[in-house]
Formats: structure tokens, sequence, C-alpha cells
């Protein structure tokens, strides 16, 4: 059974993934099996943030970084993120990615329980 229109489907398909450090970051939250967004839901992500002039955001689950990277590069340049992240081996992977994407300036990865710090 079909669910997605072939025609949406192909056009998430040919979607620019976000340029080439998405693509790695991508690939590898695959490989590692995380639950990694694609480019369709990261560009939705990037329109939610500029139609409602977001200025912080804050995300739960950083696994490593892929959706704070779309989150992030959204933002204005005073704009913030704030990502939760249970796993520390996780987070410091994520923060790579952030700094290597420039976007380091603008996440704060919280490493433990949300539920402690919310």
């Amino acid at each position: 059974m079909q669910i997605v229109d072939p025609d949406i489907e192909g056009y998430r398909a040919a979607l620019d993934p976000g340029g080439t450090p998405f693509a790695r970051v991508a690939a590898e939250g695959e490989a590692l099996r995380l639950p990694i967004i694609n480019p369709a839901v990261g560009r939705f992500l990037e329109m939610l943030v500029i139609a409602t002039g977001t200025r912080r955001a804050l995300e739960i689950g950083t696994a490593n970084g892929y959706s704070a990277l779309w989150l992030a590069r959204s933002l204005p340049p005073d704009g913030e993120i704030f990502t939760m992240e249970l796993d520390p081996e996780r987070a410091e992977l994520a923060r790579g990615h952030f700094q290597e994407a420039g976007l380091a300036e603008r996440v704060s990865v919280i490493v433990g329980l949300a539920l402690i710090h919310i």
C-alpha cells in the first residue's frame, strides 16, 4: 500500500540534505542506528523556526546532533538552542558536529536526565 504520493516521495528524496556536514551526520546516525530525521523533516523544522521567529529552542534527546543542526542554523545570529542528552558520548559527538558546522556558539548541550534539568 502506497502511503505517500510517489511525486511527494520523489521530491523528498531529491531535497538537498543540508550540505556536507548534514549529510555526513545523517549517514553517521543511520550507521549508529540513531533516530535520525530526514532532510524533509529538517527543512520543516527550519521553516518553523524562521516562520515563527523563534530565538530559543529546547530539544530533548540530542542523539548525534542532526536535528539540532537544522534548528541551530535556522536561528537568528543571537538565537540559541538547548539540547539535552543522557549519553555523555553522544553529547560529545554532537558537540563536535556543532563545532564543525560553525554553530557551536548557538548550541548548549546539557548532559543528564531531562527531568532533573527542566
